[in-house]
């Protein structure tokens, strides 16, 4: 057996309850109060609130019982998170970590606990839920001023889903139900199926304006958790009502799709009061919620357990003796440590020794390059020549008559043993209507790898002596690079032609032959 003192605050009014828990289901409630502050009691009241609290159950000859509080939807944060399937000794510590990441709170002005929901696989999920500590602090102030201990601080949600399971006519067990409260400054709307809490809002003063407004917010509330919630339907409303809402649960019912039922959460209890169910319901539930482990509780939230290992001395020697082994390997690694920080001083000395004698050749480095350069713009002309007169095909049918050659600057950026040509070579010429020799001449210059070779232009001779062997013109252009003389490879035979006799290739010649010395 055990004694609760349940108190629910809505704004300045509040309802307390007394109550002895049995086991299986047994609850016999005692006594009921109810009073009113002046205003809305804040944090700052809290030594106030209870001193009138301790008048109150002493001039109602309440006796002190372990204490149970409701807080509201609104002083509360919800949050579903994922985690991995862990130990449960480690799982309170993995949610925590999981719900910081989502909370916009600071780890240091909240307190956090969970209720574990349902797992698929590796992955599980629970409904995490956070209070400020000032508020939590401030119910703890007022327990510790009224001098009773506190037993539990629980969100609203859960003692309302738990007064209306424990109704007269209660929800069935899998289909899913709303609940919607009503005090004087607020309310209470929440979706639940069995014991888990589906879906929680509270209802804002200015929605107690009017009917009208009090029914659209239902009707808002419902629209919303049907869009999250399509798979679990809701097939109640049950309505606590406020003292300035009566008979709201009959009109509503009209302009819903599900049934609506009327809650009083005095029934059964033994108890009767004149004032309105809505702001008495979440203190009903709550002592219904102590007759087992309350779900969510701030006084004492979920943390991570150390587990009990029977082989824990075994264990501790062990580490002992890995300690010293590690202790051994650390000296060992910074002996090593130390010698190779000797061996990276000695190479960073030899690097600078190296980076002073290299700083002392650059101007020789520099000037070696001006050289490298010079010579690599070179062009070894009597052999490039020499290999251009080894390339004419036929002399019969194609004859060189002018050659040019220009110099190409190298460019100043001009990387390191990067293709550069030095020279360009333009070449004019004469051909017969046979073609094939130009051709030749042609691919053997596109076949020189140092050569970068255009286009050939011809076009017909209109005039000259020559017009009679040598029907067309010829001209073409390539550049070429540097070769060293070592690369100049190609020979060729080549036979003199015959000298013509003097006097004009008559044989035996005459005077005149003598005197201009022959013809060649």
């Amino acid at each position: 057996m055990a004694r609760y003192l349940a108190i629910d605050a809505d704004g300045p009014h509040f309802a307390a309850f007394t109550a002895t828990t049995g086991r299986g289901s047994a609850i016999q409630f005692e006594k009921l109060l109810t009073w009113s502050l002046d205003a809305a009691w804040s944090p700052a009241d809290a030594e106030s609130v209870g001193r009138t609290l301790r008048e109150k159950l002493a001039a109602a000859k309440m006796a002190a019982a372990p204490l149970l509080v409701c807080i509201g939807r609104d002083r509360v944060t919800f949050k579903e998170v994922k985690h991995p399937a862990v130990p449960a000794q480690d799982e309170p510590g993995v949610v925590r970590f999981q719900a910081l990441k989502e909370l916009t709170e600071s780890p240091d002005e909240v307190v956090i606990d969970y209720l574990p929901r349902s797992s698929e696989g590796s992955e599980c999920r629970a409904l995490v839920v956070a209070a400020r500590k000032e508020f939590v602090r401030a119910i703890q102030n007022v327990a510790q001023t009224a001098g009773l201990k506190l037993a539990g601080i629980v969100p609203r949600p859960f003692a309302l889903a738990a007064a209306v399971r424990s109704c007269p006519t209660p929800p069935a067990a899998d289909t899913a139900f709303a609940v919607l409260a009503v005090g004087s400054t607020g309310g209470e709307f929440l979706v639940a199926k069995g014991d888990e809490i589906l879906f929680a809002r509270p209802v804002p003063a200015p929605a107690l304006n009017s009917e009208t407004a009090l029914t659209g917010e239902v009707r808002r509330n419902l629209a919303v958790y049907a869009g999250q919630n399509a798979r679990n339907p809701v097939k109640s409303l049950y309505v606590a009502e406020g003292s300035t809402v009566r008979g709201f649960a009959g009109r509503v019912a009209a302009s819903l799709p599900i049934t609506v039922l009327s809650f009083d959460p005095l029934v059964g209890t033994g108890l009767t009061s004149d004032a309105a169910p809505g702001p008495m319901a979440a203190a009903v539930g709550l002592l219904r919620l102590a007759k087992g482990e309350l779900p969510i509780n701030f006084v004492k939230p979920r943390e991570p357990k150390a587990a009990v290992d029977p082989k824990r001395r075994p264990m501790l020697l062990g580490l002992a003796l890995a300690a010293t082994i590690l202790f051994a390997l650390s000296a060992f690694a910074w002996m090593q440590l130390s010698n190779k920080d000797a061996t990276i001083a000695s190479l960073r000395r030899s690097v600078d020794s190296l980076s002073a004698d290299l700083a002392k050749l650059e101007p020789d480095a520099k000037r070696s390059d001006e050289v490298r350069k010079w010579t690599d713009s070179g062009v070894i002309w009597l052999d490039e020549l020499y290999d251009l007169a080894a390339k004419f095909p036929d002399l019969t049918k194609l004859r060189l008559t002018q050659l040019t050659a220009d110099p190409i600057p190298i460019p100043p950026n001009a990387k390191p043993n990067s293709r550069q040509y030095v020279a360009r070579v333009s070449i004019e010429g004469l051909t017969t209507e046979d073609s094939r020799a130009l051709s030749q001449l042609m691919s053997e210059l596109a076949k020189e790898p140092t050569y970068k070779v255009e286009a050939k232009n011809t076009k017909m001779l209109q005039f000259g002596a020559d017009r009679r062997n040598f029907a067309n013109s010829f001209s073409t252009r390539y550049e070429l690079e540097h070769r060293p003389i070592e690369s100049f490879s190609r020979h060729f035979d080549a036979t003199a032609p015959a000298r013509r006799s003097r006097g004009g290739g008559r044989p035996g010649g005459g005077l005149l032959d003598a005197i201009l010395g022959g013809a060649p």
